[in-house]
């Protein structure tokens, strides 16, 4: 069989048992950004539907970094300072970005690879929400974590294990 009948088998199977989600149905109702958010936990193929038409990414955008700053706050309680908050803002903001620029250039990209004739502002949107629902999910499993961890599992939160191979190697801290 040949490979070009393979995948446009299997573009039509998973066209059939997903119908809703293509990017570029045009009688997906418009939902507004916030409304995207909250689906992106509630309904997340409603998240999605209809992004061709409304590729925004701002609140979404804002919403990473929002949650990834909050849960620092959270989880590692620091000490507030003015300049610390701007220096962990800042943090946030360059780690975010490159990350949501080159993982929507690769899946640019390799559309354009496969002649999928998508917009990149559709692209980038879609991949800033992808990134805020993998941030989601990231907390939620941490916080998950941490309220089963016991007492005696307690993590030294400056000098974490991962990062320091001598505890593995010497057997104490």
């Amino acid at each position: 069989m040949c490979r070009h009948a393979v995948v446009g088998y299997l573009r039509r199977v998973i066209g059939r048992l997903l119908p809703v989600t293509s990017i570029c149905d045009a009688s997906a109702p418009r939902s507004g950004a916030g409304a995207r958010l909250v689906n992106l936990v509630v309904d997340p193929v409603a998240a999605f539907r209809g992004i061709a038409h409304d590729p925004s990414w701002r609140l979404a955008f804002l919403a990473a970094i929002g949650i990834r700053f909050g849960s620092l706050f959270v989880f590692y309680r620091p000490t507030v300072a003015p300049i610390k908050v701007l220096g962990g803002l800042l943090f946030q903001i360059l780690t975010v970005v490159p990350t949501v620029l080159l993982s929507s250039l690769v899946v640019w990209f390799a559309a354009r690879g496969r002649r999928i004739n998508v917009a990149w502002a559709t692209v980038f949107s879609i991949l800033t929400h992808v990134y805020v629902a993998f941030t989601l999910a990231t907390v939620a499993f941490a916080s998950v974590a941490g309220a089963l961890l016991t007492e005696a599992g307690d993590v030294n939160l400056r000098n974490p294990p991962f990062t320091n191979l001598s505890s593995l190697v010497g057997g104490t801290e």
